[in-house]
């Protein structure tokens, strides 16, 4: 029987009890075993004459158009899969009959992950596109446990009414410069994990979380942006007071945005240095392209990024 993706519910130790995000809107959605296999051959052979399993890296992901739910739940750095008391990290694959209709019932299916990390990657957004959001699930397994438990037996979680919300591009502030005529933004959350194991255990069981080191990068048509009174050759110094980035929520019945003034827009601020890259690139019947990156930094008092899911555009 064929399958298609439904939603994640994320629901942790650190939520609480009866505190589970089902995140809709997903985009995409997969899961990958990732076994490696040792196969060598040895000497005065052709083919192998031993096959070992020696390590399972599987990994999840999922994009979603649902910001506000995801970061809200999540943050921007890798969140903890603690499960002393709380399930997980569930995926849910809706079940269709042969007329390509859902099917009806407790008969669909759930692969649920009680081990590891659930890693936001990038938040994307093109000119008059809707902004989307990447999640890598870095999955380890605790002993005794299966490290992805399969249900086809699942019902669907509930859709909230946070289903059907989009964002899209608002202005960008650098420095206290603003950067108008972009066209794309990509905020890499610089998130490195990496699992590790011992003793040969085919399965990771611990988690490293490296670095949270993100960066932002602008794309637009103005070449104007390098110049001394823009991003000086040298770079311009960026706080987060001086460098304030939207995504604009855009109107339930989708004809324009939701007002300015009412508190349902995505903000950044950032620290750190912003840079020309590309100071422009085109071709022969086409506007220029020309990007910034801020590298971004802690100051001290905040995070790299410092995200609100509920703001005003002032």
């Amino acid at each position: 029987m064929p399958y298609k993706i439904h939603a994640v519910e994320i629901d942790v130790d650190s939520f609480g009890a009866d505190s589970a995000v089902i995140v809709p809107d997903c985009t995409s959605e997969g899961l990958e075993n990732n076994p490696q296999l040792d196969a060598a051959i040895a000497a005065g052979e052709i083919s192998p004459k031993h096959i070992a399993l020696v390590a399972q890296k599987a990994m999840g992901s999922f994009t979603t158009y649902a910001l506000k739910t995801a970061i809200d739940a999540t943050g921007l750095k890798a969140l903890c899969i603690a499960t002393d008391s709380e399930p997980g990290v569930t995926y849910y694959l809706q079940k269709f009959d042969d007329c390509g209709s859902v099917s009806t019932g407790s008969v669909h299916r759930s692969l649920k992950v009680s081990a590891g990390v659930v890693v936001p990657r990038r938040i994307t957004c093109d000119h008059q596109g809707h902004a989307t959001i990447d999640y890598d699930v870095v999955i380890t397994k605790e002993s005794g446990n299966d490290a992805v438990v399969i249900s086809d037996t699942a019902d669907m979680p509930t859709i909230g009414s946070d289903a059907g919300n989009r964002w899209t591009l608002g202005a960008w502030d650098v420095g206290g410069v603003t950067l108008s005529d972009y066209t794309r933004m990509e905020i890499d959350l610089g998130n490195t994990v990496e699992t590790r194991g011992t003793q040969s255990d085919v399965w990771d069981v611990y988690v490293e979380v490296r670095t949270h080191a993100p960066t932002i990068t602008l794309t637009g048509i103005d070449p104007a942006w390098f110049a001394a009174a823009a991003v000086p050759i040298g770079g311009l110094a960026c706080a987060h007071a001086d460098t304030v980035g939207y995504l604009r929520h855009r109107s339930d019945d989708g004809t324009g945005f939701v007002a300015d003034g009412t508190a349902t827009h995505i903000k950044f601020t950032a620290a750190g240095i912003a840079t020309v890259q590309q100071t422009f690139t085109g071709e022969a019947t086409r506007f220029t392209d020309t990007s910034v990156l801020i590298t971004c930094l802690d100051d001290t008092s905040n995070d790299p990024i410092v995200v609100n899911t509920a703001s005003a555009i002032t």
